[in-house]
């Protein structure tokens, strides 16, 4: 069997062809920030990606072209955020803080809202989650949301090592399993500390 950068390890496909400035650190995606939607904010602001990005492994960002902080245009969580496979382009949006509407009337214990310390909070008939703090609704958005886009990502960054999904079920499952290897909740805690102040 021939030698083919195809079948090398992702670790190395990306370590090989992601471009390094001089002082050795490989070039990060472009990141552009939109103003958020009045009342709103992005968690994950700029120059919070530009020191979470850097200790992501490489495979994961690897071919992303850029990451885009837009103001939601819909309700919230519909969606948190978006992958464009054919522009390789992750948008973010934004959210209010430090209550966000909710439609459920409980959360699940253990869900990930949960780990990071969201709380439901009810007023008359409207429903709330409620947010800790900044740092902990940043966390629940770089462990679970930007993750999980970056899931998406490195499927179709890899499809040549591994065919994509057939189904869309498929391809979220593909992209949690994904979140679960990069294990994006510890780089967070690394960079930022693990309390919620």
């Amino acid at each position: 069997m021939s030698d083919s950068s195809r079948t090398w390890p992702k670790w190395l496909q990306a370590a090989s062809r992601v471009p390094f400035n001089r002082s050795g650190r490989a070039i990060m995606p472009r990141i552009v920030e939109h103003p958020p939607r009045p009342n709103d904010v992005h968690l994950l602001d700029r120059k919070s990606l530009l020191r979470l990005l850097p200790a992501l492994p490489l495979e994961y960002i690897h071919g992303l072209r850029a990451i885009e902080l837009r103001a939601r245009t819909s309700e919230v969580g519909s969606p948190y955020a978006y992958y464009d496979g054919r522009h390789k382009l992750i948008r973010l949006f934004s959210v209010p803080y430090p209550d966000w509407p909710w439609q459920a009337q409980h959360l699940r214990p253990g869900s990930s809202l949960d780990a990071c310390g969201a709380v439901l909070v009810t007023h008359g008939d409207e429903c709330f989650l409620h947010w800790s703090g900044q740092k902990a609704a940043a966390r629940f958005f770089f462990s679970f949301v930007l993750a999980h886009e970056l899931g998406h990502h490195h499927a179709y960054q890899y499809k040549h090592k591994r065919r994509l999904p057939g189904s869309p079920r498929a391809h979220e499952d593909r992209a949690e399993a994904v979140v679960m290897q990069m294990r994006a909740w510890r780089i967070f805690n690394r960079i930022f500390g693990s309390e919620d102040t």
